[in-house]
């Protein structure tokens, strides 16, 4: 009952974003997050929680085996009726968007003052696109504004200024 009806977190009253981001063995994680804060007006007022599902490889961390990455279905050719055929071949680990966020001079700063809150998840592990959303969106801090994006997406300049303005000229803000 000590949280019926309120935030866990206080609400902040400075038009901050929470950009709620889940991606899936996603090689466009780190472009995505720089086009955010590089097209942002105000970088300094977004926050991300994202949710980073990926193959690690064969010896991730200390200690941890790991698993060996695959790719997916590939199509190899077409057989005697014209039907494709496949394979599955071994892959290189996935790239982690997130440390090349964040080791980018130009963004280090963002991650360094805690802009990125990130959850890692073995892809094996994987619940599936709903619950990896549900998950970031768990990653929330108490932010004015809050949007939920794909790990592939492209950014309009000032698209944070454009965002707040459009939700403050609906009817039930």
């Amino acid at each position: 009952d000590a949280y019926r009806g309120k935030s866990i977190f206080p609400i902040r009253d400075d038009d901050s974003i929470f950009i709620s981001l889940a991606s899936f063995r996603d090689h466009l994680l780190g472009d995505t997050l720089k086009g955010a804060f590089d097209q942002a007006k105000r970088p300094d007022r977004l926050f991300v929680g994202a949710v980073v599902q990926n193959c690690f490889g064969l010896h991730p961390y200390p200690g941890e085996d790991g698993v060996q990455c695959r790719t997916g279905a590939q199509v190899v050719g077409k057989d005697e009726h014209g039907h494709d055929t496949t394979k599955v071949s071994d892959a290189p680990p996935d790239r982690n968007g997130i440390d090349e966020f964040c080791s980018s001079p130009a963004h280090r700063r963002f991650c360094d003052s805690g802009q990125i809150r990130v959850l890692y998840l073995h892809e094996n592990e994987s619940l599936g696109p709903a619950m990896a959303r549900y998950y970031a969106s768990k990653l929330w801090g108490g932010e004015t504004h809050f949007v939920q994006v794909d790990s592939h997406l492209e950014f309009y300049t000032h698209w944070d200024e454009l965002y707040v303005s459009e939700l403050q000229s609906a009817k039930s803000f």
